[in-house]
């Protein structure tokens, strides 16, 4: 085969330029770190690089998600303490007025306070976030969710949506309780039944919170316990039926369907109290009953056992809502639990995922180096082989 003098110059060309093209492909390499510059390059590395990108990205989101879960029930186990110790607060203030020793003057200072920390309790429940939206207002977050009413009653302007996060593939979570949850279905007395005395007794008969001991035996209706004498009682079911009667022992247990209560003091002939279901009472209800107690009863004679009847209904109500927000409280602590816990887990997966996308994307540094110099010295010689032929000519030897 002949081989003409311009066909061996154009391979020797072509073969520089394929070499000088191989130099600036590792050239580029080394100067980004990485291996892959075109998805040409590797076609299915570039695939499975693309696939962990998004994998990293979507589980970052889950990890702004989570630190946004995070920011928000932090914020409510803030409120949720400062409400309990305004609860506190009040149980305090109750006890000290049920003392003798506590004048009317007195009772009338400590009912300042108390409406000082309703106002309290209000702002509390009706707290806003970083961007201006309130927590305990379920979906209705630009709705103030309480408001005092004028004729003295306390209203839930929100819904019983919780906002839901996600922070997994297969994981979501809720960002918070409902205000109708955390201040407005707490149930009253015991969380079984609540006890109160006529306010028209005119003894000093003093009923306690009662227990119930035998929830088998227990017949959710409207009781009364009736004294028809001095000395004698009776206890009758919401149709008026008599089902228990008995001589008054001060002190003495007062037993019938799976309850248990007691009166102390004197009732007098005519005096009643009422065994009713627990029902659902707001915490701000609660509080206000006690104002209106230190407000509108006094040490005078027959209001004595009033109140001290209202302050022992008040303490059982309050018990329950101490109760009601510790449990939301836990809740949320469980919550903020769960968060870390995933939290730690999309950050192992996402250095997992960065550390396969480095071995599909990122360069060998010393292997690539090595090749830059085989490289670099096969050019060379392809152009030291060019220098030789180029100037070859059979005219030379004519």
């Amino acid at each position: 085969m002949r081989v003409s003098t311009s066909l061996i110059n154009q391979r020797a060309v072509n073969g520089m330029l394929d070499q000088q093209a191989k130099l600036s492909q590792l050239q580029t390499q080394i100067s980004s770190g990485k291996k892959i510059i075109s998805p040409s390059d590797d076609p299915i590395g570039s695939a499975k690089a693309l696939n962990i990108d998004q994998s990293i990205s979507v589980t970052g989101q889950y990890q702004r998600n989570s630190d946004m879960a995070t920011t928000r029930l932090q914020l409510e186990d803030n409120i949720l303490s400062n409400v309990s110790l305004v609860l506190n607060r009040a149980r305090e203030l109750a006890i000290q007025g049920n003392n003798s020793a506590t004048t009317d003057n007195d009772r009338s200072l400590l009912a300042t306070e108390l409406r000082q920390r309703l106002d309290e309790l209000l702002s509390l429940a009706n707290t806003r976030d970083t961007n201006g939206e309130y927590i305990y207002s379920g979906f209705q977050v630009q709705n103030q969710p309480f408001s005092l009413q004028a004729t003295g009653g306390f209203t839930y302007s929100g819904d019983d949506g919780h906002r839901m996060i996600q922070i997994s593939p297969s994981r979501t979570i809720s960002m918070g309780n409902t205000g109708r949850d955390v201040f407005m279905e707490v149930r009253n007395g015991n969380g079984k039944f609540s006890v109160a005395a006529n306010d028209a007794n005119l003894g000093s008969g003093v009923i306690d919170g009662g227990t119930l001991v035998n929830g088998s035996s227990w017949i959710k209706d409207n009781y009364s316990i009736t004294f028809v004498s001095d000395t004698v009682y009776e206890v009758r079911d919401g149709a008026g039926v008599v089902i228990h009667s008995s001589a008054y022992v001060e002190g003495s247990s007062i037993a019938f369907n799976g309850i248990n209560t007691n009166i102390k003091g004197k009732p007098v002939s005519g005096d009643e109290f009422s065994i009713t279901p627990s029902a659902n009472q707001d915490v701000f209800t609660t509080v206000n009953n006690l104002i209106n107690a230190f407000e509108n009863t006094s040490s005078a004679a027959g209001q004595t056992a009033a109140l001290n009847n209202s302050i022992n209904s008040f303490l059982n109500d309050m018990d329950m809502a101490l109760d009601n927000v510790l449990t939301y409280r836990s809740s949320v602590g469980v919550r903020l639990n769960v968060l870390e816990s995933q939290k730690d887990i999309n950050e192992g997966k996402i250095i997992n995922n960065y550390s396969t996308l480095s071995e599909i994307r990122d360069i060998d540094y010393i292997q690539a180096i090595s090749d830059l110099n085989l490289q670099q010295v096969g050019l060379e010689s392809a152009q030291k082989a060019y220098m030789r032929i180029q100037g070859l000519s059979l005219f030379n030897y004519l």
